[in-house]
C-alpha cells in the first residue's frame, strides 16, 4: 500500500504546470522544492527581472505569466523582441556559456511567477534523469529554433509589413497611439537590411495614405486597430477618413 500523503507542498501544483518540472514526477519534484538551491519569486506586472549583462546563476522556469524580452542600445532606446510565457525557460541558452550573462533585459508583462534552479542543482538533475536531460536539450533547441524562425520572417517582410509589425508591438507596450519610436531609422534599417531612405519613402507613403503621421521619433498611427498584430493595406485614396473620438500559491 502506498504511505498516505499527509501534506502536499504548497507550490507542487504550481509547479507540476511547467512540463520539464513535471516530468521528475510528484516525489521528486516535491523534495526538489525543499533544495537550497530552488526559490519561487513572484513579479508584478512591468517589474524588472533581469538587465541584460547581469550574470546568469541558473535557469528559471516560468509558472505562470508572461515575460518580455527588450534589446536596447547605447542610446537607451529599446525594442522587444518577443514574449515567453507559462512552461517557458529562462537562461537555458546561456547558463552553461563561458560567459555566463544575461543579452537582453527580461521585464513581466504580467504578474509572473518564476521558479528559479542555481546552476549547480540543474547539473545534478541533468545527470541523474535521463529524461530530464533529453526535455531541457529539446527545449533548448525548439527555442533556437523559434528565434530563427523570427529572425527568417522579420528578413523577409517587406518595410510596410516590419513597420506594421513595430507599431503594433509599440502601441501594445506603450498603451497609445502616440508612439516614441524606440530605435532610430538608422538602426531600423541595419536590423531590416535595407536602406535608411526606403524607410523614410515608407512612413511618407503611410502619411499620405492617412495611416500615420510622424515627427522625429514620435509617430501617431491614425490607421485601423494593429493591435492584435493585424496588417492594414493601403486606404484608398478617393475615400475620406473619419476620425472617431472618443509570493503565496494559487
Amino acid at each position: 500500500m502506498d504511505p498516505i500523503r499527509l501534506k502536499m507542498h504548497p507550490w507542487l501544483a504550481q509547479a507540476k504546470r511547467v512540463p520539464l518540472l513535471a516530468l521528475l514526477g510528484d516525489d521528486a519534484l516535491e523534495a526538489l522544492l525543499d533544495q537550497p538551491g530552488i526559490q519561487v519569486r513572484r513579479y508584478a506586472p512591468g517589474a524588472l527581472i533581469h538587465l541584460a549583462e547581469d550574470p546568469c546563476r541558473g535557469i528559471e522556469a516560468i509558472v505562470s505569466g508572461q515575460v518580455t524580452i527588450e534589446h536596447s542600445d547605447e542610446q537607451g532606446r529599446f525594442e522587444v523582441i518577443t514574449d515567453v510565457g507559462a512552461g517557458d525557460l529562462i537562461g537555458g541558452q546561456v547558463v552553461f556559456s563561458r560567459q555566463p550573462v544575461y543579452p537582453m533585459t527580461l521585464l513581466a508583462a504580467s504578474e509572473t511567477i518564476l521558479i528559479a534552479l542555481e546552476r549547480a542543482l540543474l547539473v545534478r538533475l541533468l545527470q541523474e534523469n535521463e529524461s530530464f536531460l533529453m526535455a531541457f536539450l529539446r527545449l533548448m533547441s525548439d527555442n533556437a529554433s523559434r528565434l530563427s524562425d523570427k529572425i527568417r520572417q522579420t528578413l523577409r517582410r517587406s518595410i510596410r509589413e516590419n513597420l506594421v509589425g513595430l507599431i503594433s508591438q509599440e502601441i501594445r507596450r506603450q498603451g497609445t497611439n502616440a508612439i516614441l519610436l524606440p530605435l532610430s531609422k538608422k538602426a531600423l534599417a541595419e536590423r531590416w537590411g535595407v536602406q535608411r531612405t526606403s524607410i523614410s519613402r515608407e512612413l511618407q507613403k503611410m502619411s499620405q495614405e492617412g495611416l500615420l503621421t510622424v515627427s522625429g521619433a514620435c509617430l501617431t498611427w491614425l490607421g485601423p486597430d494593429v493591435s492584435a498584430g493585424q496588417r492594414p493595406g493601403p486606404r484608398p485614396a478617393a475615400r475620406p477618413r473619419t476620425q472617431v473620438g472618443s509570493a503565496s500559491p494559487e
